[in-house]
């Protein structure tokens, strides 16, 4: 987590009464040496086998990403996962698949 994420989602850590893993709030390591959007693409394959398919019989069907552009890459990159429809955000976007 960048130093500015940081307290933030320790804050929304604590705040949760029962957070399992399909309902948690999830950090990543920050890479200063990428973009927002690379690291979340960088991230983007360890998302979908925590909270795909593979791991839940109710896989999650919308992400919501702050801090990162909805790039040609990153919407690509959603897509081969099944992500169809997006709206964009001042602060980020919002992907969601059926």
């Amino acid at each position: 987590m960048s130093s500015a994420n940081e307290p933030i989602v320790r804050s929304l850590w604590e705040s949760q009464e029962s957070p399992d893993r399909l309902t948690g709030i999830t950090g990543f390591r920050f890479d200063d040496g990428l973009s927002a959007e690379n690291r979340f693409l960088a991230q983007l394959n360890t998302i979908e086998l925590h909270h795909g398919p593979y791991s839940s019989t109710s896989p999650y069907t919308e992400i919501v990403v702050v801090g990162a552009r909805l790039t040609a890459e990153v919407r690509a990159g959603l897509s081969e996962f099944g992500f169809t429809d997006f709206t964009e955000a001042e602060d980020g976007f919002a992907a969601r698949r059926t």
